[in-house]
């Protein structure tokens, strides 16, 4: 009795040493576990910061190409302006006299308005994502904002690309159009000298205008600038013209005086005068062995005629004064126009241009 006790006892010391032993393996196995799943969250969580970060960065890029987008749309809205104030400009230059200005200056002006007048508008800009990046998001939020940036920032890289190509070809239209307005007032700035010199005959203050209104010409040009000018040239060539009508009615009442006193007296009239300078040399006379035979018809501008057609004066008999300048205007009158050899006298009330009667 006593040996079956003890063999009782022993076996159940044995299912208990076993149960111990089977407690023990299933807590490492639950430890194991544990440890396992905080591996799995921990690498997850880091992954989830490298995101972060990277969308962080996406966004900082985003904003900086936004505000860098933005500051070209303000400058290029600048250029509209301005080339848009000189498209005014060369249209009202356009608006004037076209036969005051080189025919080959005015038609580079119409086509330098033709490529302002199409130049582009500011793009409309693309709608503009608002990304919101939180420490907390998860990973797939976060992927979610990585992708709309980068769409964003590739919408911005075509807007600045377009930008780009806008201001230059708007900076090449506003070249252009500046060159050809200056080659247009270049023109009538060297043009002018030919044209006063063409009305010399012109009174002293219509010629003096002119001159005024082309120096400010030269310093900056404007469409009213050169509406002035066109109204001094205008008021330059009715000047001549005035100036013609009395010399014509001068040589006129010349001739009738002239026949009177004939008439009464057939005797031979000497010069009023002893010394009859030559004011300018002629540059090449005419041979001896062509003689001009035909008169030249009478000039509507000055100079009116020319002296003797190169006849000695010794065979002038009485010349006739075919004007007078005041003597303060000797200068402007012979001195700038005159293209051959007139003889001149000092007289009371000014200087007497004269010329052979025949």
């Amino acid at each position: 009795m006593t040996g079956v006790t003890a063999r009782l006892s022993a076996i159940l010391r044995s299912l208990a040493n076993r149960r111990v032993i089977v407690i023990g393996v299933i807590a490492v196995i639950a430890l194991g576990a544990a440890a396992s799943v905080a591996t799995v969250v921990g690498v997850q969580e880091e992954q989830r910061r490298e995101l972060l970060a990277e969308v962080k960065t996406a966004a900082s890029a985003f904003e900086s190409q936004l505000a860098s987008v933005s500051a070209a749309g303000v400058r290029y809205e600048a250029d509209l302006a301005e080339a848009a104030e000189l498209t005014a400009e060369l249209s009202a230059t356009l608006e004037l006299p076209p036969q005051r200005f080189d025919a080959k200056a005015r038609t580079a002006v119409e086509r330098s308005v033709e490529q302002l007048e199409t130049s582009s508008s500011l793009p409309s800009a693309s709608e503009t994502p608002t990304v919101a990046v939180r420490n907390d998001a998860t990973v797939d939020e976060l992927r979610s904002a990585q992708a709309a940036l980068t769409d964003a920032i590739d919408a911005l890289d075509d807007q600045a690309a377009e930008l780009d190509g806008l201001q230059s070809g708007l900076a090449d239209a506003v070249e252009a159009a500046r060159s050809s307005a200056k080659t247009l007032v270049d023109g009538v700035i060297g043009g002018t000298e030919g044209i006063l010199v063409a009305n010399a005959a012109a009174s002293v203050a219509s010629s003096d205008r002119v001159r005024t209104v082309v120096a400010a010409l030269g310093d900056k040009w404007t469409a009213a600038g050169l509406r002035e000018w066109i109204d001094a040239i205008g008021a330059l060539e009715v000047s001549t013209a005035e100036a013609a009508a009395a010399a014509r009615l001068a040589l006129e009442e010349g001739d009738v005086e002239s026949d009177g006193a004939d008439a009464e007296s057939s005797a031979p009239q000497t010069t009023p005068f002893t010394d009859i300078p030559i004011v300018m040399a002629p540059s090449v006379p005419p041979p001896p062995e062509d003689p001009i035979v035909e008169t030249p018809p009478v000039s509507e501008l000055w100079p009116l005629l020319w002296n003797e057609y190169w006849r000695p004066l010794d065979e002038c008999g009485t010349p006739r004064v075919v004007k007078t300048f005041p003597t303060d205007d000797f200068g402007n009158g012979l001195e700038s126009g005159m293209s051959s050899p007139w003889s001149h006298e000092w007289a009371n009330g000014g200087i007497n241009v004269l010329a052979c009667r025949s």
